[in-house]
């Protein structure tokens, strides 16, 4: 009994020793979700600016304008998560992730360049279609570099190069032209990439996680995307239009430069009988020797999954195990609760809405309605916080 104790005990102290390396992976990765963050609540801090008397375009934005650069984001983001789950399983995660901040790169620059409404619009879809691949792909590059099995997929360098840009030119857009079409076009390229990284995010991060905080490392990746909302309501109430944007398109370019030297993961290294390589990347993920028995254990088991015939997927086999039903309608009936609680709506429109309920005496506050989003990110954060110390703990099913 006080064998088992011990060796217990020294597992758990092996998994902390090697939880920097992991974490420091993990809060990189999740760099474009914090972007799509940033994203979704750019409408609420400069909203005013682009409907009042003196906004950055030659002419003000519409109601319906506006309504288009906050919704176009997430019209652009589902298309990403398909097309980056493809490209993640061919050319890799880390590819992937990389090719989802192309389109967000590109949205901010559309903004830089244009504050015409329609290239807004456009931007937003682009930064929603790089963070939503980010979503996809991240989450399976965290599990193959985990201690778990790997999903047994595949990699690829060409979107590795797609991601990044394409946000990065949204964001640049929108800082060469403020008016309202053109910030649409910046909104639809920054949708684009921000949905390839809700793809590819969390892929990377549960394939890179070991079990003992798998939980915890799935959970910072919401945690990010407060963090996101906070920085650009905080941003967007300290500092000027332009500056903003240049300080939103740096993310996507930071992610980029920092994806390019982290490593593939095991599993499509495997793949490709680069053996030697994998030991290294297991290695310096687990702080271990690459000759270390749990090393060697990992890569003869990774052999073992890449040689084993798996079927492919098929929606008959979703619906073919009583347990995997029900957990997919347990998953489906949460996100769906999640998002027709109009929580996105709240955020995108957080100034909007409290500027209007400032408008009534009663409900009157006297914090500026930009402050008063500021304290709603706030409250977003520690509730993710709280959630990534308990899932672990108390479990998936409490927390929910």
């Amino acid at each position: 009994m006080a064998t088992i104790r011990s060796s217990s005990q020294e597992t758990r102290r092996g998994v902390h020793r090697r939880l920097p390396s992991v974490s420091k992976v993990v809060v990189e990765l999740c760099i474009p979700v914090l972007s799509y963050g940033t994203a979704m609540g750019w409408i609420s801090p400069h909203k005013a600016v682009l409907m009042g008397p003196d906004p950055p375009s030659s002419l003000a934005a519409t109601e319906e304008e506006v309504s288009w650069m906050a919704s176009v984001i997430f019209i652009s983001a589902p298309v990403a998560v398909f097309a980056c789950g493809a490209a993640a399983d061919r050319y890799g995660r880390r590819a992937a992730l990389l090719a989802a901040s192309v389109p967000v790169v590109l949205g901010w620059a559309i903004k830089l360049i244009s504050s015409q409404p329609r290239s807004l619009i456009a931007a937003r879809a682009l930064i929603g279609f790089g963070s939503g691949g980010s979503y996809v792909v991240c989450p399976l590059y965290l599990k193959e570099i985990s201690f778990s099995r790997a999903f047994p997929l595949t990699t690829y360098p060409l979107f590795r190069i797609l991601s990044c840009p394409i946000r990065t030119l949204g964001w640049s857009i929108k800082l060469i032209s403020s008016r309202p079409r053109s910030l649409i076009a910046a909104r639809a390229l920054i949708g684009f990439g921000s949905g390839g990284s809700y793809v590819v995010c969390p892929l990377y991060v549960k394939e890179i996680s070991e079990d003992s905080i798998r939980g915890m490392t799935g959970t910072f990746i919401i945690f990010s995307q407060t963090v996101g909302n906070l920085l650009v309501f905080v941003l967007g109430d300290l500092l000027p239009y332009n500056t903003v944007l240049w300080i939103l398109l740096a993310i996507p370019l930071l992610h980029f430069g920092i994806m390019t030297r982290l490593p593939e993961t095991p599993s499509y290294l495997i793949k490709c009988g680069k053996n030697e390589e994998t030991a290294k990347v297991l290695s310096w993920l687990r702080s271990l020797p690459a000759d270390h028995c749990s090393i060697r254990a990992e890569v003869e088991r990774l052999q073992v999954e890449q040689t084993s015939c798996q079927p492919k997927f098929s929606p008959r086999l979703l619906f073919a195990d009583k347990t995997a039903v029900k957990a997919f309608w347990v998953a489906l009936t949460v996100n769906l609760t999640r998002e027709f609680c109009g929580c996105i709506a709240v955020l995108v429109y957080a100034s909007h809405i409290f500027a209007a309920a400032g408008k009534d005496q009663a409900t009157s506050s006297a914090l500026s309605p930009n402050k008063q989003s500021i304290m709603l990110a706030a409250v977003q954060i520690i509730g993710s916080f709280v959630a990534c110390q308990l899932v672990d703990r108390a479990g998936r099913k409490v927390r929910k």
